[in-house]
């Protein structure tokens, strides 16, 4: 058996993991991290702290006022307050990913010094990776137990029950008396085909109800035309994206220079509205489910938030007091929430790549 480690040497292995996942591996594993998705690489320059305790408070960006008559300038003047939507709050999502190095493999087996730097990256590489889920999972997840105060992308983008409150604010707590009308629109634009259940043919079809182009170009129009807010992105699952991808295939459009082809599209772009697929969105092949969800939003209506203190933080290693394990950790602390619900919308019940 080979000789162990001196306990020299095991400080010295140590101290070059530690450097090595410092300086190297852990600032390369979160650059990763924050653009293992389109929400994250997009919204996350412009995360903001916040320090509200066990709940996070966001501005929302809703208001109103008249329009005054033009003055000759010798009447009174009157301040007019604009009446506003103030306040929205979250909670906060805690996020950790944990990986040790067998003791033995540091004390006891005579490991080079470089094995163990590779050790050290294929564990670090593992954390990464399951910190990439754990944020996916926070984003597209399809239930929760608290959707006021901890909504996904479904809770957010696709629920319209005026009973429900999402962000602690309900629909029906902005109507005005009993009249049916509502200060101010808290509610997605959804467009639900579930009852319908259109195949991918449809989705292919231009003849179709349910031709894919169809139905997102009305839902660009509509939310923009509504709120004057166009969308930014469209976000749907790889079996979707398939169907337009097809669709444009067999026109043959592409707007590069090169007279060459290459079977397919990296990306699609539909009115200026990037459309990008990700296997987690529900319907997708991380989310199995009958049908599949298409989201509309704007990026400008979202707003990533992280504790200063837990903002992706790296723990260095430490040997467990009750194991033989030397273990390393990754912590974040944050949420995402809408500013307005009504510049985002959805398409639900389209076909999934598990049924179709």
């Amino acid at each position: 058996m080979p000789a162990a480690h001196t306990k020299t040497e095991v400080t010295r292995m140590m101290s070059d993991v530690e450097i090595a996942t410092k300086e190297h591996l852990i600032p390369v594993a979160v650059n990763q991290i924050l653009n293992s998705n389109i929400i994250m690489k997009r919204l996350h320059k412009r995360s903001r702290p916040w320090s509200d305790g066990k709940r996070i408070s966001f501005n929302l960006k809703y208001g109103a006022g008249e329009v005054k008559e033009k003055t000759t300038g010798y009447e009174e003047i009157v301040v007019q307050i604009f009446d506003s939507f103030e306040k929205g709050y979250i909670g906060g999502q805690y996020l950790e990913a944990a990986y040790g190095i067998n003791g033995l493999d540091v004390d006891v087996f005579n490991t080079s010094r470089m094995q163990f730097l590779n050790l050290t990256l294929e564990k670090v590489e593992t954390m990464r990776d399951d910190f990439k889920k754990k944020h996916s999972e926070m984003l597209f997840r399809s239930s929760g137990s608290d959707v006021s105060r901890y909504p996904s992308f479904k809770d957010m983008f696709t629920t319209l029950t005026t009973s429900q409150e999402i962000c602690e604010i309900a629909p029906d707590d902005l109507e005005i008396g009993s009249t049916g009308e509502y200060a101010f629109d808290w509610l997605p634009e959804v467009y639900d085909h579930t009852t319908a259940a259109p195949t991918y043919a449809n989705l292919t079809d231009p003849t179709s109800t349910y031709f894919i182009e169809r139905m997102l170009k009305k839902a660009i129009s509509n939310i923009g035309e509504k709120t004057g807010h166009k969308p930014t992105l469209i976000i749907c699952t790889a079996h979707v994206w398939d169907a337009y991808d097809e669709v444009l295939t067999d026109r043959q459009i592409a707007t590069h220079a090169e007279k060459r082809y290459d079977g397919g599209y990296d990306i699609i772009k539909l009115r200026g509205v990037d459309i990008v697929a990700d296997s987690w969105v529900e319907g997708g092949f991380q989310q199995p489910g009958a049908t599949a969800t298409c989201y509309i939003i704007n990026e400008n209506f979202l707003q990533l938030f992280h504790a200063p203190k837990l903002n992706h933080k790296w723990i260095p290693w430490e040997q467990m007091e009750t194991q033989y394990v030397y273990r390393t950790m990754m912590r974040h602390f944050g949420g995402i929430a809408p500013t307005r619900r009504d510049v985002h919308g959805s398409i639900i019940g389209l076909p999934s790549e598990h049924t179709s």
